[in-house]
């Protein structure tokens, strides 16, 4: 009897001990149980569709509360641009309107967040056939070969390029000015935001070039805007006996990583002095790529703080229990250097999300030096995206969950991470890299 009440109370311990430990979890951490739900669209977006008043309200009432049930930003309250934005928002689509107008709408309301992963799948059947880069506060033409002229555009068919900028960076979300420069560069190449911005594009438009004091007018023509396949190439290569190159593409745990990463240390075995990790144009994905990646160096890198919010999409596509409220995760400044080897990680205005945080990493833990020019999102900032559709328009967008803390949290504030070596867009980064170690 005496036996059976001790295994009675052991066993009641255990039953106590482990419950315990559930609500200290699930109060603490978020817990992911359920399988989570695949987004899938339901239809597709039709610039040129009307869309009656009441579908109108209907989208608009589904996306705010979309995103005030799910973005983190809302946990601190909500801030006077925001308000702004939602009260303009809420009075330019009071009426009966074309998709494409209720789009713009739309980006201008989310771009109030001021962060990069809340927005929507633009959508642009038609762009301009010209090449150029927005740099110095100029829009420069490029030549063919992607090398930089004297001609600046100074007006798109009579309106002048501040004007423009001005309703680009209204309509489209951007965090510093690297993701600022990219925006007038991609979108005022398309037709629908130059419509919108006044420009009245027919088949083509004039461009007034101004070239040292000359000025002159070309005409470009519109051609079909085509989506590029994501390059999603992970892979290793020798350049000398002191220098090892790594295209890191996307942010992804796969094969690709794992036989980079054996190649990469059979190399550090051999006596490879440089290792340069290539994160141009890389969106992001999954930041445990990153963290494998300096650990095959044989280093240890910090961590970031996280805040994550629970919500109802959210626990449809991540798996969460719960639905309401938010958990808060401490991260590290915590880093170990490989004094034996110089690690140099290689950014531009396309480094994104995951990508942009390897360069945090690599910048707070003191384990290498950036290159190039600075990436388009803040190392302190929003992510983890869930999408939704809205249900008339079929307008696709993304929202933020989480709120990243870079690791050095007294940087927190800062909205670029800037190279220790910065380069002109011309410069090759490699040759200069290796270069600079002969």
């Amino acid at each position: 009897m005496r036996k059976k009440r001790i295994i009675f109370s052991i066993v009641c311990v255990l039953i106590l001990i482990t419950s315990v430990s559930f609500i200290y979890s699930y109060n603490n951490y978020p817990i992911s149980l359920a399988k989570p739900k695949e987004f899938v669209p339901n239809g597709r977006v039709i610039l040129n569709k009307n869309l009656s008043k009441e579908k109108v309200l209907e989208d608009r009432e589904e996306l705010i509360n979309i995103i005030e049930d799910t973005h983190p930003i809302f946990l601190d309250g909500v801030n006077k641009k925001y308000r702004e934005a939602k009260d303009r928002f809420i009075k330019n689509t009071n009426k009966e309107m074309l998709t494409s107008d209720f789009q713009v709408e739309v980006s201008k309301y989310l771009t109030s967040l001021e962060d990069k992963h809340t927005s929507i799948g633009w959508k642009e059947d038609e762009k301009l056939n010209v090449n150029w880069i927005y740099l110095d506060s100029k829009l420069k033409l490029l030549d063919k070969d992607d090398n930089l002229t004297n001609q600046e555009v100074v007006e798109i068919n009579g309106v002048n390029i501040k004007s423009l900028k001005s309703g680009i960076n209204e309509i489209f979300p951007y965090e510093n000015y690297s993701g600022e420069n990219k925006n007038i560069e991609n979108y005022l190449k398309g037709k629908k935001v130059l419509e919108y911005l006044g420009v009245k594009p027919k088949e083509e438009v004039k461009l007034k070039i101004k070239e040292g004091n000359n000025i002159k007018n070309i005409s470009i023509s519109f051609i079909r805007n085509i989506s590029k396949p994501l390059n999603s190439e992970i892979y290793g290569k020798k350049i000398d006996k002191d220098n090892y190159y790594i295209k890191f593409q996307i942010c992804t745990v796969n094969d690709s990583l794992n036989t980079l990463i054996d190649n990469l240390k059979g190399e550090l075995n051999n006596g490879v002095k440089n290792v340069i990790v290539d994160v141009r144009d890389n969106p992001g994905g999954d930041s445990k790529a990153c963290e494998e990646l300096v650990n095959a160096m044989g280093m240890e890198c910090g961590s970031f703080s996280q805040k994550i919010r629970y919500s109802k999409l959210a626990k449809e596509q991540r798996g969460y229990l719960k639905e309401t409220g938010y958990v808060d995760l401490e991260g590290s400044n915590y880093s170990k250097k490989n004094e034996n080897i110089k690690l140099y990680v290689i950014t531009n205005a396309n480094t994104f999300s995951s990508a942009t945080w390897l360069g945090t990493l690599v910048r707070d833990g003191n384990l290498g030096l950036i290159v190039g020019s600075s990436s388009e999102n803040m190392p302190s900032s929003y992510g983890d995206i869930i999408q939704y559709q809205l249900k008339n328009s079929k307008i696709i967008g993304m929202v933020s969950h989480k709120k990243f803390i870079r690791p050095n949290k007294e940087k927190s504030d800062e909205k670029t991470l800037e190279p220790d070596i910065k380069l002109k867009f011309y410069e090759d980064p490699v040759s200069y890299i290796v270069n600079m170690n002969k």
